[in-house]
């Protein structure tokens, strides 16, 4: 039996199996609910394995809104977007990174719906149901691409870890994730640092 397609609304490269991949690593993040135990603070992401970085995550879901991880691609925009006085659309132009973001089933791509419920993805639960993409300056959105699906895959998978001994974390976690895309390796370390 031959695996089925990718969705033509994914990037090229994109599978169903990293796709499922992410969603395991993503009903895994949400269980362990990171938001709970990261504050604010900014993690930096390194990953000898692709050529660009670092990134700065962020967890999202302290407030108790919204729950997510994104993934910026400057540290500087990120700080100055955290410290405010900004205008949403200065915030659009300024903004690149990845995301994923938790919500209800109806939020995600059609694909990804069609496909989560077909070949019996993991979901953490009915609020659970992540949507990926990425975002250009100027709120220009994408699906994202195979080699940043397995960097937001990874993440998902090492920030819950990085995040678990946060009071006593002082040194970079040096870590290796499995992935679709096979053994990832990250070093996180706290952005302020």
């Amino acid at each position: 039996m031959n695996p089925p397609e990718p969705h033509s609304d994914r990037a090229p490269g994109v599978t169903p199996e990293a796709m499922g991949s992410l969603f395991d690593a993503a009903a895994l993040f949400y269980r362990l609910a990171p938001w709970r135990k990261t504050g604010d603070r900014a993690i930096k992401v390194e990953c000898p394995h692709f050529d660009s970085g670092p990134w700065y995550a962020v967890v999202m879901g302290q407030g108790g809104l919204s729950h997510g991880l994104v993934l910026y691609d400057d540290l500087a925009t990120l700080r100055r977007i955290e410290r405010g006085g900004l205008s949403e659309e200065e915030n659009a132009r300024l903004t690149a990174g990845l995301a994923v973001v938790f919500g209800d089933k109806e939020d995600l791509d059609p694909a990804d719906r069609e496909d989560a419920a077909r070949l019996g993805w993991e979901v953490a639960g009915p609020a659970a149901y992540p949507s990926v993409y990425r975002i250009e300056p100027g709120l220009s959105m994408r699906p994202p691409l195979a080699w940043e699906l397995q960097l937001l895959e990874g993440c998902l998978r090492a920030v819950p870890e990085f995040a678990r001994k946060k009071t006593r974390r002082l040194a970079p976690l040096d870590i290796t994730v499995p992935t679709a895309g096979g053994e990832l390796p990250l070093v996180l370390s706290w952005a302020d640092e």
